[in-house]
């Protein structure tokens, strides 16, 4: 936890000041071409997600060096090719045996991280492209991404992890479900039409 508030906090001055830059070059072509802001708010929260992402992946690691490495994580740098392999001691040593050799609260702690870190990844790709609206090309999208994560941090010295890119696979997925159901929930109020980029329909309010 003290990794994810110390990811917080050194990546907080580069998101406000990107995110604010992006807003304000926006706002001066949408005014232009009648953009809604609510878009180009849309287009900034996106561009914020981007470099948490960023940071919390790759950022970190490349700016602190070896010193971003926690002393204790002796499983930072390998490449692990097979999907849930921290489950192998249960059937080698049996289910009681099996559970006091695995690290479950680390373990879950990574999958349930890396599963909630690309749930805003489903929900905001469709949003901001709209040509991405459908199931496959949010899912395929979110597979490169988290497969070109894997790969640049195994050859930036850290590790990489068939589990990382299964979890955040499946985050992908449960972010564009919850898109899909806010897009039916939302589908007469106009704010929701103008974040998709969409024209704004009579019967909305």
């Amino acid at each position: 936890m003290d990794m994810v508030f110390g990811i917080a906090l050194l990546s907080a001055p580069v998101i406000l000041a990107g995110t604010a830059l992006l807003y304000v070059l926006l706002r001066r072509n949408g005014r232009k071409k009648g953009r809604p802001r609510v878009r180009d708010l849309t287009f900034c929260v996106f561009a914020a997600y981007v470099i948490l992402v960023w940071f919390a992946t790759l950022g970190l690691s490349l700016l602190l060096g070896q010193n971003a490495r926690p002393s204790d994580w002796e499983w930072w740098f390998l490449l692990n090719l097979r999907p849930f392999d921290w489950l192998s001691p249960l059937w080698k040593l049996g289910w009681t045996a099996g559970w006091a050799e695995i690290s479950t609260g680390l373990v879950f702690c990574q999958l349930g991280l890396n599963i909630l870190m690309f749930v805003p990844f489903g929900v905001l790709l469709p949003v901001v492209f709209p040509r991405l609206r459908r199931l496959w090309r949010t899912g395929l999208t979110g597979l490169a991404l988290t497969l070109a994560i894997e790969t640049t941090q195994y050859f930036t010295g850290r590790s990489a992890d068939i589990d990382d890119v299964l979890a955040n696979f499946a985050g992908a997925l449960i972010g564009y479900a919850i898109y899909r159901l806010l897009d039916q929930l939302l589908s007469q109020r106009v704010w929701w039409h103008q974040m998709n980029g969409r024209p704004v329909e009579p019967s909305a309010s």
